[in-house]
């Protein structure tokens, strides 16, 4: 049995998507706590998993994982959450910027005003510097 001995308070990895795109996510292993254990079973804040092999129940394609065991293609399972956070921090950053550049509508040779312009160059050192 995969978790035989997981008791309350034990933290199992499990993998998040987080949607950037209509068909496009990008996943990470995130810790979460176990909040309650049955004979067999064990629950953690959104999930249901199976003790005996570590599959959410319901869920054909996702498991719980411990620190350092290997899952996809050999990949060592290790806390990701702070690349996860800079995902979603880069892509509300991008969602921002696109939305004021789509909202500013420069043309050439316009008039507008020199605030504008200096909003979309700030724009442009966010973009330059997330990508440093």
């Amino acid at each position: 049995m995969k978790f035989e001995n997981i008791k309350v308070g034990d933290t199992v990895f499990i993998k998040e998507s987080v949607r950037f795109d209509y068909m496009s996510s990008r996943c990470f292993f995130v810790p979460v706590k176990v909040k309650r254990v049955t004979t067999k079973q064990f629950v953690t804040d959104n999930d249901r998993i199976f003790k005996k092999t570590g599959n959410e129940i319901g869920e054909v394609f996702s498991s719980a994982y411990e620190l350092g065991e290997k899952a996809f293609y050999d990949k060592k399972i290790s806390d990701e959450t702070e690349e996860r956070d800079a995902f979603k921090a880069k892509i509300k950053l991008e969602k921002e910027i696109m939305d004021k550049l789509c909202s500013i509508k420069i043309i050439k040779n316009s008039d507008h005003s020199k605030e504008k312009l200096n909003e979309v160059s700030c724009l442009i050192d966010k973009i330059i510097d997330s990508i440093k």
